[in-house]
């Protein structure tokens, strides 16, 4: 087989176009939470978390059919196999609307029953009722149009898709700057503009995919028995690993709304608090996560190449550079923890309990959030490699442990959010951390010390010297403004960055970041002297 040439400057665009899409989401959060906390009850406010950990599950079902598209379309397309990618998109369709039916049944069944399950104040029913209701609309039509959005991916031209999801992310706040300052400050009207503009998006990014990918088209005698049976065997497996990422994400709110001896009130603080504490961790996570879906295709494609060696060092690579810049992050939130949450809402009027219970819930998860990023990559390779199944197991143990370690925090020691971030932070660093090395050291055959050579070690340093230069700089300037946060995050950043490429960057990637900022500068020079001739 050919070898298979990777795109960088379309990686880098992708990367670049994926971190303007977070920031325009992290945008809208900034200014959503201190607005809603200031104006609506904790009862009230603490929905928002307990709907979005109910719909959290829903992916877990919907990914039996979606994960094995992604990795089949794109090996297919890189091969040249336009018929097999139009059988494909003709096999899941059927599959799919039949999925989504049987979700609209569940979705109406959950509204009507699920609230007798919950937590919810009953002057608060109708809400979650219609909040809940709305939220399984992006599912059902994102699962009917999920065939003909695959061509950004299969394309290596996420960044189409990321300017898309862009426009609505600004047409999303304005929405809730509008319904928000019009019709009065709701939690209502947060679930109504996202699953407004998610709508928006799934619809229109369908004609520039196929415009990228015009062999994603549904064919009438193009259905294969064998196609729906490696999806449906594919996204079986890969229900363990969704499953276990869903609980991951839903799980908490949840236990803490099941705490049988608290009332309303103590619920929706821990909850209230929880989801506040988190905002930071789940923001970077997010733009992580964003990160990495560049390496998607890139590593489907180094797969279906057949070339181990070249998709090995790729991963492992994609996790030291990743854990690094979550460290970078992850350890100045968790020394400036505290100090964030006063300025972030200090002045909304919540309570000193509700202050303490944030700032220690963003401390736990940045630790959390370091060790989880730098073994995202790791999860992706398993789906790319099609090995699912021992993938599927592994999380599945982990979020067990994850279960089990805080049901003990919450119900045995009585810690309530502490105890539920301090259980996030606990099993990633003695379960997670293990459990995936052994994944590491099998899937390509190097040594225990190799893989923490390479992975463990350069994380560690570096959350190591961005928690000891921030804690430094946080004795010289007073952390109680966000020009102050700002600054210190900032020169930490700068520091760490420079340490990092110093020791940890490999010989190779500083040349091509060298010549990409040459590249850069020339290109700038080359703009400025034509427009000078212009003139």
């Amino acid at each position: 087989m050919a070898e298979v040439k990777i795109s960088k400057k379309f990686f880098l665009l992708n990367s670049a176009s994926s971190g303007l899409m977070m920031a325009a989401n992290l945008g809208v959060m900034l200014w959503l939470q201190p607005f809603l906390l200031a104006r609506v009850s904790p009862e009230e406010y603490a929905m928002i978390p307990i709907v979005l950990s109910t719909m959290a599950f829903v992916p877990v079902f919907t990914s039996i059919l979606t994960l094995g598209l992604g990795q089949f379309v794109t090996v297919a397309h890189s091969r040249g196999e336009h018929d097999r990618v139009r059988s494909i998109v003709s096999t899941a369709l059927p599959l799919y609307a039949l999925a989504s039916t049987v979700l609209a049944i569940i979705g109406v069944v959950s509204v009507i029953w699920l609230p007798h399950f919950v937590s919810v104040p009953p002057e608060h029913l109708w809400k979650w009722r219609w909040m809940l209701g709305l939220s399984w609309i992006p599912p059902i039509t994102g699962l009917i149009l999920a065939p003909f959005q695959m061509g950004f991916i299969i394309t290596n031209r996420l960044v189409y898709g990321d300017l898309v999801s862009v426009a609505c992310q600004a047409v999303r706040l304005v929405m809730l700057v509008f319904l928000m300052t019009v019709m009065g400050a709701s939690v209502l009207w947060v679930i109504t503009a996202q699953v407004a503009s998610q709508i928006l998006e799934q619809t229109t990014q369908v004609p520039f995919s196929l415009k990228l990918a015009p062999s994603l088209r549904y064919k009438k005698g193009f259905f294969d028995p064998a196609i729906a049976k490696a999806l449906l065997a594919y996204g079986s497996w890969a229900l363990l690993s969704n499953g276990a990422q869903a609980v991951k994400n839903s799980i908490d709110p949840l236990l803490l709304s099941a705490v049988p001896s608290w009332s309303h009130a103590k619920q929706s603080t821990h909850i209230s608090a929880f989801h506040v504490g988190g905002v930071a961790p789940r923001q970077i996570t997010g733009l992580l996560g964003i990160l990495l879906r560049p390496m998607i295709p890139v590593m489907a494609i180094l797969h279906g190449s057949g070339n181990q060696e070249r998709c090995s060092r790729f991963v492992l690579k994609s996790c030291r550079y990743l854990g690094c810049l979550a460290a970078i992050m992850g350890g100045v939130i968790a020394v400036l923890g505290t100090d964030l949450m006063d300025v972030y809402i200090g002045n909304t009027g919540v309570s000193n309990e509700f202050l303490s219970i944030a700032s220690a819930v963003v401390t736990l998860l940045s630790i959390a959030l370091c060790i989880q990023s730098m073994l995202a990559p790791v999860g992706i390779y398993a789906m790319a490699s099609a090995r699912v199944k021992p993938w599927g197991i592994i999380q599945a143990i982990i979020q067990s442990g994850n279960i089990l370690v805080t049901a003990t925090l919450l119900f045995g020691f009585g810690l309530g959010a502490k105890g539920s971030a301090l259980g996030t932070a606990t099993y990633a660093l003695l379960l997670e951390i293990p459990i995936v090395f052994w994944f590491i050291t099998k899937a390509f055959s190097i040594s225990w010390l190799s893989a923490c050579r390479h992975v463990l070690l350069p994380v560690i340093g570096t959350a190591l010297c961005a928690g000891g230069i921030t804690a430094g700089l946080h004795t010289l300037i007073a952390a109680d403004s966000w020009i102050h946060l700002l600054s210190i995050g900032a020169i930490t950043a700068v520091v760490v960055v420079a340490s990092t490429y110093t020791f940890v960057v490999e010989a190779d990637d500083k040349i091509q970041i060298k010549k990409s900022i040459h590249r850069g500068f020339s290109l700038l020079s080359a703009r400025a002297n034509g427009n000078q001739d212009k003139k």
